[in-house]
């Protein structure tokens, strides 16, 4: 029988989020050329590894989920400093018990720009 021990679990959970985080950064380069055309490799990736820690932490786990998340940064200023915008933002991805929050943020903030 095949026994993984606690490091290697961890080891392996380690290796899959660096591999996603890898992906996130081409991603957002393909997906938002001029933005991210202004940043640096080193600046995308640390806006990706802290993306992702805050998806994370407000409980959003899956892949996709977490690259949408992570766009969010993309968004327009105007959009972004809306308060309403703001408010809305705040009040859904505070919504743990909703597992439809990326979808609801995608249809209804992120297609307002």
């Amino acid at each position: 029988m095949l026994s993984i021990h606690p490091e290697q679990m961890q080891s392996l959970k380690y290796d899959l989020e660096q591999r996603h985080k890898e992906e996130f950064v081409q991603q957002l380069q393909q997906d938002y050329p001029m933005p991210t055309m202004t940043m640096d490799n080193r600046q995308l990736q640390e806006l990706v590894a802290q993306g992702y820690e805050n998806a994370k932490e407000l409980e959003i786990v899956e892949k996709r989920d977490i690259y949408r998340f992570i766009s969010l940064n993309f968004l327009p200023k105007e959009l972004l400093d809306s308060p309403f915008i703001q408010s809305v933002l705040i009040r859904v991805l505070n919504n743990f018990n909703w597992s439809g929050r990326p979808d609801f943020i995608e249809h209804n903030i992120s297609h307002r720009q």
